[in-house]
């Protein structure tokens, strides 16, 4: 050990001639922590103690009195340097003993100078998990002691949890899908999974877009984005999801890292194995990157990556202007000649978010992700026999129910049902009434909705009852997406 504590001295009779008792060793530091002074006869004695020579000003005790056949013992904590003495005499009459304690480093170390030259203690010369909590004093690492950048996430333990609310995309991993399996027609931007739209190049035919079992450590779910097995249009597949204003504004003048994991089909036929990503911002408020674009949209991203059937993580990074207001991600797959029965791409774990470092994927709770999904969208009731709601017959041909939504919608939403023959019932008067449309918005908020059947109902004015699905079809959804 560098520093250990003895007796520096062994009892040392004094006399009246001043005399050095403890000289410090070359290069040494000595702490002076105790000495002892014995009175060895039967009469008062008295002693005078010295840092240095035996001078008036050096003196710490003088004529200092020990009564008979007594101790007395003196605490002190004297630093002392490389040949620094202690010097002592006893008055005339006196006989008495001194023996000194202390502090004496056992190592050469040059008191004179650093012990520790700066940056010579280095991560090479710590052992693993060496530096722990109870060996840091409370407060000693302080943030003047820890360099610009230096604590990195690289640089943290992945158990440790990373604060919440990090990725800007909601269902980045394609856990939430209340839209279920759709059909691709060709005709329109389609929303598929939650806050997820899909369209191929001039709305061509062709297209799928599936959930799959991820096959990838901590992910249960990715989604497929695939051309049909023998198509030969090579119009481009897209996947996207715009950010709304209020959750884009944040990102002004920051960084920004774009992160997810993607694999390839064995038939992928994009040139070079190639998908192209894409991360726009803009200035508008709450438009649609997918389907009209943004104001002043630019491309902060725009990255070609080379897919294998191997899942790969991906990092891009790009940064928004101060005048951003919106942000959106594209990602772009251009086939080439004639589909095989793979020839599709895989993507989960999506992240957007602020800074350089990009961290792992947000693991957010399945409940959370979903309010964030009915924010945008709900479905209320999808397939046979599903309440729906309580209403009134307001007129024979009319009723009405008040709907409340699970979560506050981002706007007040429009209607989204499957609007059928008799997909409707309303359960009234013991007789069952089918209808085919919910057709009207009397009142609507965020939160609820006075909502009306005013078509081919059959009641009774004044009697209620449930509404429900009346076909495995039905299904009625209401949606405030980014149009």
């Amino acid at each position: 050990m560098p520093f250990a504590e003895r007796r520096l001295t062994n009892p040392t009779t004094l006399s009246t001639v001043a005399s050095t008792v403890y000289t410090v060793p070359a290069q040494y530091t000595t702490i002076v922590k105790q000495v002892v002074v014995t009175n060895t006869t039967a009469s008062p004695a008295s002693f005078n103690l010295y840092i240095g020579s035996a001078t008036a000003a050096n003196a710490i005790f003088s004529n200092t009195t020990v009564s008979a056949n007594d101790s007395v013992v003196i605490n002190l904590s004297q630093v002392l340097s490389s040949l620094e003495i202690l010097t002592a005499s006893a008055n005339a009459n006196s006989a008495i003993n001194i023996t000194i304690s202390g502090v004496d480093n056992n190592g050469p170390l040059d008191p004179a100078t650093v012990y520790i030259a700066d940056g010579a203690i280095t991560t090479s010369r710590l052992a693993n998990a060496s530096v722990t909590t109870d060996k840091l004093a409370a407060n000693s690492v302080a943030t003047v002691a820890i360099a610009s950048n230096a604590v990195t996430q690289a640089k943290l333990s992945t158990d440790v949890p990373l604060s919440g609310m990090r990725n800007v995309l909601i269902n980045g991993d394609f856990k939430i899908w209340q839209r279920g399996t759709l059909t691709f027609d060709g005709t329109a931007y389609r929303y598929t999974a939650d806050r997820w739209q899909a369209v191929r190049g001039g709305f061509a035919a062709g297209q799928s877009l599936t959930r799959q079992t991820a096959s990838l450590d901590g992910f249960q779910y990715c989604t497929r984005v695939a051309r049909d097995s023998g198509n030969t249009s090579t119009a481009i597949l897209y996947l996207a999801q715009t950010v709304e204003t209020a959750n884009s504004i944040q990102f002004q003048n920051k960084p920004v890292t774009l992160s997810f994991y993607a694999r390839a089909g064995a038939n992928y036929s994009a040139a070079s194995s190639a998908l192209n990503v894409r991360v726009a911002t803009g200035t508008g408020t709450d438009q649609n990157h997918f389907n009209g674009g943004f104001s002043n949209e630019t491309n902060i991203i725009d990255s070609n990556v080379t897919l294998t059937t191997t899942w790969q993580r991906f990092f891009l990074y790009g940064s928004a202007a101060s005048t951003t207001t919106q942000l959106g991600l594209t990602f772009l797959f251009t086939p080439v000649g004639t589909a095989g029965a793979a020839d599709y791409f895989e993507i989960t774990g999506v992240q957007l978010e602020q800074g350089t470092q990009p961290t792992p994927f947000e693991q957010r709770p399945i409940g959370v992700e979903l309010a964030l999904c009915q924010r945008y969208y709900w479905m209320a009731a999808n397939g046979l026999g599903k309440t729906i709601m309580s209403a009134s017959y307001f007129i024979s041909s009319q009723f009405y129910g008040v709907i409340s939504f699970p979560v506050a919608m981002r706007i007040p939403p429009s209607l989204d049902a499957s609007n059928s023959t008799n997909h409707f019932g309303m359960n009234s008067n013991g007789l069952s009434d089918f209808v085919d449309t919910f057709n009207q918005w009397l009142r609507v908020t965020e939160t609820r909705g006075l909502l009306g059947i005013t078509v081919n109902a059959a009641g009774t004015a004044g009697f209620s009852g449930d509404v429900y699905t009346n076909n495995a079809s039905a299904y009625l959804a209401f949606s405030s997406e980014l149009s």
